[in-house]
């Protein structure tokens, strides 16, 4: 069985609009007074910083996007595609700039695009013919799993308390414990390869 590149590109075209942790949940968690508010357009700015984070650690969608992914080719022998950024809601796809729709989305986790039995089809481009747009990520902060949530309400307290960090570059550094839970949800993302290029195997 050999393993082959297929060159690929990978676009948030949707950015998340909820955060995996509440505003109120991080001022409980940051111990802040009513009368501290002051503070809020920081720290939600921390949140969404540290939500990206943990999705960069993980390999997870954590609340909804949509995602635009383009191939070459597909995958030899019938293969499924598996989609990165889990977990998938649905997606559709276009080849040659046509709608397609010979395949099955199963949302398993990590979520697959399954071809008929007649396989997959040949595109005419030689680049960038086939075109999968995804959305992936939990409609609910209750559904992205709690060692996830829990990462990110330290990560902001981490960031929140070493504001002055930000001035040497400290905050680009993860603390130990916040890595073991993002390392604990991690998927294992076969897709961060260089240069966009995902394995098959065959």
């Amino acid at each position: 069985m050999r393993r082959w590149p297929q060159r690929y590109s990978l676009v948030q075209t949707t950015a998340p609009t909820l955060l995996p942790v509440s505003m109120l949940e991080l001022r409980e968690h940051l111990s802040l007074a009513d009368d501290e508010q002051h503070f809020d357009t920081a720290i939600r700015r921390m949140a969404w910083a540290a939500a990206q984070t943990a999705e960069a650690e993980t390999g997870r969608q954590l609340t909804t996007a949509t995602w635009q992914l383009t191939l070459d080719a597909f995958p030899d022998y019938c293969r499924p595609i598996e989609l990165p950024k889990p977990p998938l809601v649905s997606a559709t796809m276009t080849v040659d700039g046509a709608a397609y729709t010979s395949f099955t989305v199963d949302t398993g986790f990590p979520g697959r695009l399954i071809p008929s039995t007649a396989g997959w089809p040949t595109p005419v481009a030689d680049y960038n013919g086939i075109v999968i747009t995804f959305v992936a990520g939990a409609s609910s902060v209750e559904s992205v799993p709690e060692t996830v949530r829990h990462g990110i309400l330290l990560l902001v307290a981490h960031w929140f308390r070493n504001r002055e960090a930000a001035i040497t570059g400290a905050m680009n550094e993860i603390p130990l414990g916040v890595q073991r839970l993002f390392t604990a949800a991690s998927v294992g993302d076969e897709w961060r390869t260089l240069e966009g290029a995902a394995w098959y195997d065959q």
